[in-house]
C-alpha cells in the first residue's frame, strides 16, 4: 500500500512539473528568436584545412552601418579561431583575440565593437580546421539603431 502511495505522488510531482517545463522551454526559445532578430549578416567567406586565414569583405551596403557587435557562425564544419583583424576605413587595424573552438551551427562569443563613426570594410580572420572540410563562416553584426 505505502508502495502505491509513494508511486502516485511520483506520477503526480512529474505531471504537475511536465507543463512548467513546457511552458519555460517555449518562453527560452521565444526569447532567444528575439535577440536573434538583431543579428544581420555582414559578410560570408568559405575556409579549408589548406590555408590558416581569410579575408571576409564587408557587403557594401553594411560599409555604413553602426555596428555594435560582431560574432562568427560556423556551419558545415568545425572552426578554431585564433583572431580577427578589423580593418577600418581610415586604415586603423583592431586586433580581437578570440581562441575558441566553434563547432558547426553555432556562434563565437559576441565581440563589442567600438569604431567610433568609422567603417569596418573587410575582417582577416586567422584560424585552424582539423579536417578536410570546407566550412562557410558568416560574419554577424548588431547593427545600432541609430542609423
Amino acid at each position: 500500500m505505502l508502495g502505491k502511495i509513494l508511486s502516485f505522488r511520483y506520477l503526480l510531482s512529474a505531471a504537475l512539473l511536465l507543463p512548467t517545463l513546457l511552458v519555460s522551454t517555449l518562453l527560452a526559445s521565444t526569447l532567444s528568436l528575439e535577440q536573434e532578430e538583431n543579428w544581420q549578416t555582414i559578410g560570408t567567406t568559405h575556409v579549408r584545412s589548406t590555408a590558416q586565414m581569410v579575408t571576409i569583405p564587408i557587403l557594401k551596403s553594411f560599409q555604413s552601418s553602426n555596428i555594435k557587435s560582431i560574432r562568427f557562425h560556423a556551419s558545415k564544419g568545425d572552426i578554431e579561431i585564433r583572431y580577427a583583424k578589423l580593418i577600418l576605413n581610415d586604415g586603423d587595424n583592431i586586433n580581437v583575440s578570440i581562441q575558441r573552438t566553434v563547432r558547426s551551427g553555432l556562434n563565437s562569443r559576441i565581440i563589442p565593437v567600438e569604431i567610433h563613426d568609422r567603417v569596418i570594410k573587410k575582417v582577416i580572420l586567422f584560424y585552424e580546421v582539423q579536417r578536410t572540410d570546407v566550412v562557410r563562416i558568416d560574419l554577424q553584426a548588431q547593427i545600432s539603431s541609430e542609423d
